[in-house]
């Protein structure tokens, strides 16, 4: 049932008073609220100041039959299926993308709150999705899992293990909530990277996605890197590659 037809059954006199409200002032459901109705002919429409929040610090109470749902502790395993993790490699006038297997990855919480995790990349897994000729896809793929790139073959995995998480104050719904520092070992070698990252839940599963970019350099990837070699012209490459991932793992 939508908002309109819920209002209606609660209210279907539209010159009854009706008072809407949201979470506080600092988000606009109320707003909104009242602008829908009023929209669709209700005459006596009014926005409870401050949102329930103010509502609640006034020592007024409230009802209703929603539970509150305990946050989950433990460590929780993602599903490789419904998980994913892109890549896009760039130079100065083309960028290709793709996608990388998960061997594994765990999110760990405490109370709701991001406490550990790592993922298991394989390596053997990268496929390239924006080359249509298949013969043309596999001539980049065996490029890139040499010793020019990768070097798949002696490294057939790359780790990221989550070393601490910093909860970002006052971050809205669909932006980052965490400031991460891990270790990512990549050939062989292991470095420090941080970036931001958004932790959220639904009535079934927990989702962790990011982005960031990382110098392959810094993990001895030095095939076209302008900061290694001199007069590259056309094969240069970017020395940044973007990664992007998406770790769901059910409750």
């Amino acid at each position: 049932m939508g908002f309109l037809e819920s209002a209606s059954e609660i209210t279907p006199d539209k010159e009854k008073e009706l008072v809407v409200y949201g979470l506080n002032d600092q988000f606009e459901a109320g707003l909104a609220a009242f602008e829908k109705l009023v929209g669709c002919g209700w005459k006596n429409v009014a926005v409870l100041a401050g949102g329930i929040d103010a509502w609640k610090r006034a020592g007024l109470s409230v009802s209703g039959d929603r539970q509150r749902v305990p946050l989950p502790t433990g460590k929780f395993q993602a599903d490789a299926d419904k998980s994913v993790v892109r890549w896009v490699g760039r130079n100065l006038v083309n960028q290709l993308d793709g996608t990388a297997g998960l061997s594994e990855a765990t999110i760990e919480l405490h109370d709701g709150r991001l406490a550990g995790g790592k993922a298991v990349v394989d390596m053997n897994s990268i496929i390239c999705q924006d080359i249509e000729d298949s013969k043309l896809a596999k001539v980049l793929i065996d490029h890139l899992i040499t010793d020019d790139f990768f070097l798949v073959d002696r490294f057939p995995t790359a780790t990221f293990v989550l070393d601490s998480a910093q909860t970002i104050e006052n971050a809205t719904p669909g932006s980052p909530n965490y400031q991460i520092e891990g270790t990512m070992t990549l050939r062989g070698l292991s470095a420090k990277i941080q970036f931001p990252a958004l932790l959220g839940f639904s009535e079934t599963s927990i989702a962790l996605q990011a982005q960031f970019d990382f110098n392959r350099v810094s993990w001895d990837s030095k095939y076209g890197s302008g900061h290694v070699y001199e007069a590259l012209g056309q094969h240069l490459v970017n020395d940044f590659i973007s990664i992007s991932f998406q770790l769901i793992a059910p409750l």
